[in-house]
């Protein structure tokens, strides 16, 4: 089907849509402060210099001799972790503005600002759904109430079970290539399926780590 098959599985899942629990918890960028919900943090590092964490969320992966680089230092005292609680349709993390040739997702993104776009599509129904994905060609479906559209500096994610099932969740991809399922056996005899969800996937900005060169 080449390309459209996209397109086909896109108006599949509009209209047979799926919602998902989950949690997403994030450093919001300057002037998007005023998103989600605000957590109670403690210092859970120190790596040059402490880093802010969810109390109760983010694992100390310090020792007694070194800490493991897992980002960057998030030590401002004016850093506050947020969240924001599902259920959810869709929940997008891109730090350049097309998904496809056709798909804007991140209208917004713009090349090494050190941080990423969360474009957030909140419960809604089907038609509403497929409204969404006709207007994602030019990224306005940002502007929809049932999109929370924000940058952030820092992100975790926490995904849940299907609304409506007691054991198949959301899922966690880069790309097409699954990382994390929510998944949940039915009983403790079953094997724990190979990609079951372990330790809370986070991810952190570095801006201008690397320079690229490229010709005119």
């Amino acid at each position: 089907m080449g390309s459209a098959r996209i397109d086909f599985y896109s108006l599949l899942r509009a209209v047979n849509l799926r919602r998902y629990n989950g949690r997403i918890l994030f450093v919001p960028a300057p002037g998007y402060e005023g998103f989600g919900d605000p957590v109670e943090q403690t210092i859970s590092c120190k790596s040059n210099g402490a880093t802010n964490a969810a109390e109760g969320d983010i694992p100390d992966v310090c020792n007694n001799e070194t800490c493991t680089y897992s980002g960057p230092s998030t030590d401002d005292a004016d850093l506050e972790w947020r969240s924001l609680k599902g259920p959810f349709v869709n929940v997008w993390i891109s730090n350049i503005a097309f998904a496809s040739e056709g798909v804007m997702i991140a209208p917004q993104a713009q090349f090494a600002d050190g941080y990423l776009d969360a474009a957030i599509i909140k419960d809604c129904p089907w038609s509403v759904a497929l409204g969404l994905l006709l207007r994602m060609k030019d990224g306005s479906y940002i502007e929809s109430p049932y999109v929370e559209y924000f940058k952030v500096k820092a992100l975790r994610i926490e995904p849940g079970l299907r609304v409506g099932s007691s054991t198949i969740g959301g899922i966690i991809d880069s790309d097409g290539e699954v990382l994390a399922r929510g998944d949940r056996s039915q009983t403790k005899e079953e094997p724990e399926h190979l990609m079951a969800y372990g330790p809370p996937i986070q991810l952190m900005v570095d801006q201008g780590l690397a320079t690229i060169f490229s010709p005119r």
